[in-house]
């Protein structure tokens, strides 16, 4: 069973490996707008999740923004422009290959957020992953051959 496991597990993780840098090289040839993937999550466009993979990352967010071109991209709320309603926080975290965004605004607390994250994170996980199940399933138990009695070797 185990023997079992660990090769459907590599197959799964050497497929995903392969698809994530497939995406990873494709996301710098295609434009981010063809690959815009909605995900309802509730009745309104404000709650779902947005997926857009474009320049080696892949963005999730939960409100978008068109510019003239209509190129999706996250909607980030800029301090400088915004009118209404009043911002209660802001913020960010980035780490390289990894960046989250958030506004949180008054009265209600509804929060707007981003998060940017590198495809190689993904594609090194998936890696991992297969080499892992690789080992697993050539780590099992050693089989010892007795060696034959020495009336059988003549």
């Amino acid at each position: 069973m185990r023997r079992v496991l660990s090769e459907w597990g590599f197959i799964l993780s050497a497929g995903a490996f392969l698809a994530l840098s497939a995406l990873w090289v494709g996301s710098y040839y295609v434009d981010g707008s063809t690959s815009h993937l909605r995900i309802p999550t509730s009745h309104s466009v404000g709650g779902d999740l947005h997926v857009v993979a474009g320049d080696g990352s892949m963005y999730l967010f939960d409100q978008f923004e068109s510019d003239a071109s209509g190129n999706v991209r996250p909607m980030v709320v800029d301090l400088k422009t915004h009118i209404a309603p009043k911002v209660r926080r802001i913020g960010h975290w980035t780490i390289p290959g990894l960046d989250l965004r958030y506004c949180q605004f008054d009265p209600d607390g509804y929060v707007v957020w981003s998060l940017r994250m590198s495809l190689a994170y993904p594609a090194i996980v998936a890696l991992v992953g297969a080499v892992l199940c690789h080992r697993l399933g050539r780590a099992g138990p050693k089989r010892r051959v007795s060696p034959a009695p020495e009336e059988s070797r003549r």
